[in-house]
């Protein structure tokens, strides 16, 4: 885990103290609500999250979805480097400066290209960056499954995200909504990955998951803050309607790619 807490106070600091405040505060509220929104999304009383609460995944379901995941995954990195790059526009837009937040997006990079803190500061290899990790889980989850796929969702997704790289709001949206669906998610899906031996003690499921949970070392919950106080920065209040539009959005495509898993579990316990 990389919350470097006194570091990333500063920066969150900084933002709120360059950012005009009327615009800043009047864009916390709506964020607040348009979180409130998402957190009473059908996304998070999935049929998927029941079904992997009481362990019914069948073990080419488990293969499935991490195999589908990993080009996501793949791309969550540039994802933050096409927001770090444009948040630039903070000062084309409002004539702020746009480093505070530059810099905590640098954070959250670090955190995925698998930096940790340690006594002398941070170290890090790309074998402990997140993709890599992941990998690892997919080779392990997916032993005499290797072509198992639950379906096209993760490529409809995967293709959004590419065709809008150059549109931070797009990419500060996603990270919010993607960082909530790892908190709920990322547990169950351990679990799932435990149930075929893959060992979560150590690697992938040990860093993804909230600060608050005890079985991981994770700060997506961070990430998702750093997220939100930089889209507070940047919106026009103008650009509400839009925003609201991509959280519901977002939101109901990660549905529809969480329920292709529950078909597909469906026909594999039937077979």
């Amino acid at each position: 885990m990389l919350g470097m807490i006194k570091t990333r106070r500063d920066a969150r600091q900084a933002i709120m103290e360059f950012a005009d405040s009327d615009r800043f505060a009047a864009n916390q509220e709506f964020l607040n609500r348009e979180m409130a929104k998402l957190r009473s999304h059908r996304l998070f009383s999935h049929e998927f999250l029941e079904i992997a609460r009481a362990d019914r995944l069948a073990p080419r379901t488990v293969a499935a979805l991490h195999t589908d995941f990993l080009t996501l995954a793949d791309q969550f990195t540039d994802v933050i480097l096409s927001a770090q790059r444009r948040v630039r526009g903070i000062a084309d837009r409002h004539q702020e400066p746009y480093m505070p937040a530059r810099f905590l997006l640098m954070l959250n990079l670090f955190d995925e290209l698998g930096f940790v803190e340690c006594d002398n500061g941070i170290d890090g290899s790309y074998r402990q960056s997140h993709y890599h990790l992941f990998q690892d889980v997919v080779r392990r989850a997916s032993r005499g499954y290797e072509r198992a796929s639950g379906g096209s969702v993760g490529g409809q997704i995967h293709q959004f995200v590419e065709q809008n790289m150059d549109d931070l709001i797009v990419m500060l949206v996603y990270l919010a909504v993607g960082e909530e669906k790892i908190i709920a998610y990322s547990p169950l899906m351990r679990q799932a990955a435990e149930s075929v031996g893959v060992d979560v003690s150590r690697g992938y499921y040990r860093v993804h998951g909230s600060t608050a949970d005890v079985d991981s070392d994770a700060c997506d919950d961070l990430h998702q803050q750093d997220a939100l106080l930089i889209m507070a920065q940047y919106m026009h209040p103008s650009d509400h309607p839009r925003v609201s539009q991509l959280f519901q959005s977002l939101a109901d495509m990660w549905y529809e790619y969480w329920g292709q898993y529950v078909a597909y579990n469906e026909s594999r316990q039937a077979s």
